[in-house]
This record gives C-alpha cells, structure tokens and sequence, in this order.
C-alpha cells in the first residue's frame, strides 16, 4: 500500500512539473481562459487540481495549422526517410552553404574592422 501511494505521489510531482513546464513555454498569446501569468501560480498552489485544469483547460490547442488549411506537421521528421543517401546530401549541402555564409560574414567584419582602426606607427 505504501508503495501504491509513493508512485501515486511521484507521479503526480511529474505530472504537475510537466504542466509547469508546458506553461512556461506556452506562448502566452494562445493560452485559455486565464493568463499565462496566472497559470503558473495556479499550477503551483493547487497541486493536482492546478494541473488538471490546466491541460483541459488553460493548455493551447494545436488546431492552428488544421484552421489554415494545412495538416498538422509531424515534428518527429523533418524529411522522408525513404532515401537516406539524398537526405545525407541534402544535409551535408545545407552545412556547406551554413559554413560558407558564415566565413563570408566573418571575413567582411574582419575587413570592416581593419578599414575602421587606424594602424599605430
């Protein structure tokens, strides 16, 4: 019996951490019925109530890309797996011009920065 109740105990510290967390990172814009400043302090001071009414209640809803039209994206992929060697190439070509761009950048602030400071004779 006392084990039921300290997997209940941490079960519920889990469950109201997750919603904290959830609520944190909410953008505050999309959370319902009450304030992404009042949320928190609800979840915190009404253990397991607070939780509860935050998931059905306060929790946005990820219904906004099904409103525009689109289906919702699978965030667990980001590009079909059916040909790695194509997604390898895609990759390594995405790095390629990341890198370039960013030596690029370094090199015209370094130029910039030798044009600005007078040499010291």
């Amino acid at each position: 019996m006392i084990k039921l109740v300290i997997l209940l105990a941490v079960a519920t510290v889990g469950f109201m951490v997750w919603c904290l967390v959830e609520a944190i990172s909410a953008d505050g814009s999309r959370t319902r019925n009450l304030s992404k400043a009042v949320w928190i302090p609800v979840i915190l001071l009404l253990p397991l109530v607070g939780a509860l009414a935050w998931v059905f209640a306060g929790r946005p809803q990820a219904v906004a890309a099904t409103a525009a039209g689109r289906p919702p994206q699978d965030l667990t992929r980001r590009s079909d797996p059916t040909n790695p060697a194509e997604e390898a190439a895609d990759f390594s070509d995405r790095a390629r011009r990341r890198v370039e761009e960013q030596r690029r950048r370094y090199e015209q602030q370094k130029k910039n920065k030798d044009q600005e400071t007078p040499e010291v004779e």
